[in-house]
This record gives C-alpha cells, sequence and structure tokens, in this order.
C-alpha cells in the first residue's frame, strides 16, 4: 500500500513546537535515560523482595531443632576435607622452609 508522505518524510518529528513532559529535560538527550525514578523505585522493590525471599531460603536451609538439628553427614565430610588439605598443605610448606641446604 503506497503512503501518503513524500519519500523521506514518514519517519520525520511533526513541524511546530514539540510538546515537554513536566520535569524532562529540554535539547539534546531528552529521551528518557535508562536511570530515572521510574526505574530507581522498580530495583529498589526487586531488591527488597528479593532480599525477603532468599532470607526465607535461607533459614529453610538450615536445620533445625529435633531428629536433623546439627551437621549433616555431608557437612562432616567436607570439614573434614578442608582440614585435612589445610594440613597436607601447611606441612609441604613447612618441610621446604625448614632444609637450609647444608
Amino acid at each position: 500500500m503506497p503512503s501518503s508522505h513524500p519519500s523521506g518524510t514518514a519517519l520525520a518529528a511533526p513541524e511546530g513546537p514539540q510538546e515537554r513532559l513536566l520535569g524532562s529535560p529540554v535539547g539534546k538527550g531528552a529521551d528518557m535515560s535508562i536511570v530515572n525514578r521510574r526505574n530507581a523505585v522498580l530495583g529498589w522493590g526487586v531488591w527488597q523482595v528479593a532480599k525477603v525471599a532468599s532470607k526465607r531460603k535461607a533459614k529453610q536451609a538450615v536445620p533445625g531443632k529435633g531428629e536433623h538439628a546439627g551437621l549433616n553427614k555431608g557437612a562432616i565430610a567436607g570439614l573434614g576435607a578442608a582440614t585435612l588439605a589445610a594440613l597436607l598443605f601447611w606441612r609441604k610448606k613447612s618441610d621446604g622452609s625448614l632444609s637450609n641446604g647444608s
């Protein structure tokens, strides 16, 4: 379907004074930026909801009182492996530093 506008003017800005929204800047860069009040409030709200959800999830992950209280077998194994690795690393470092080459 042919356009009623001459070629090249279909996307041109309308003639006359441009409307200005209250509080919007005039001139270069008058378009909405990424950092504005609306996006700041939206981001703040998302952050508050995410904090509440993460705190709730963390509380659910911690074992409570009763039958499953305390550390589980996986945590004990992980602690033992970390301790063993630290002791082996420390031993290896101290073996090399004691010999003076004489």
